[in-house]
């Protein structure tokens, strides 16, 4: 059997396999390599990567000054919008896992969800999804199951909820160059999210 010349084994790629990174890491280099071009596309707006890491980073970074860090479990609750996407990047920055929650939980599904995840912070928001109201949701889970910190990312400020004002300006006591310190040391090994069945199918 002939080998391969020389010139046919140059002509192959370089390596066999994707570029791995972790769930951060892939809006990271998205704005990195393509910063105007757009990531997220909804009926009423659109951003670029570079927005869409920018305020990823912001929700990360008043994560970290309520607290939140690697490790801890964050409920996202809330309909598709970009504050979704924000929110669970910004977990990602900090290697804290997300937890996609159903939205048509019973509160007795979520009082479960969130007692046996050990939730350390609820980000949630006041767009309605599905006809569901998530702050009465939230209020009607017993105070025993219920994580220290919840955060309203809409435009409400419920009792009880630290607003988005308040949120957002906490990030000023956490630099960018903390939450990319957090994000350098999250491997792909690490859980990224969790997520809960519902026994249905």
């Amino acid at each position: 059997m002939t080998p391969p010349s020389a010139g046919a084994a140059r002509a192959r790629p370089a390596r066999d396999w994707l570029e791995l990174t972790t769930i951060g890491g892939v809006l990271a280099r998205g704005a990195a390599r393509r910063p105007e071009h757009d990531s997220l596309v909804f009926p009423d707006g659109r951003e670029t990567y570079a927005e869409t890491l920018a305020s990823s980073y912001a929700v990360a970074r008043s994560l970290r000054a309520h607290g939140v860090g690697r490790g801890d479990v964050v409920v996202i609750l809330m309909p598709n919008c970009p504050a979704f996407v924000h929110a669970f990047f910004a977990c990602a920055h900090l290697g804290a896992r997300a937890l996609l929650v159903n939205a048509r939980y019973k509160t007795h599904e979520l009082a479960h969800v969130l007692r046996d995840a050990g939730v350390a912070a609820v980000l949630t928001t006041d767009l309605v999804s599905e006809h569901v109201d998530f702050v009465p949701l939230l209020d009607a889970v017993p105070s025993e199951a219920r994580p220290r910190l919840r955060v309203m990312l809409g435009e409400s400020a419920p009792p009880g909820f630290v607003n988005r004002a308040s949120f957002l300006e906490a990030s000023a006591g956490v630099t960018l160059d903390a939450v990319r310190g957090e994000a350098a040391a999250v491997r792909i090994r690490c859980v990224g999210h969790l997520l809960y069945t519902s026994g249905t199918t």
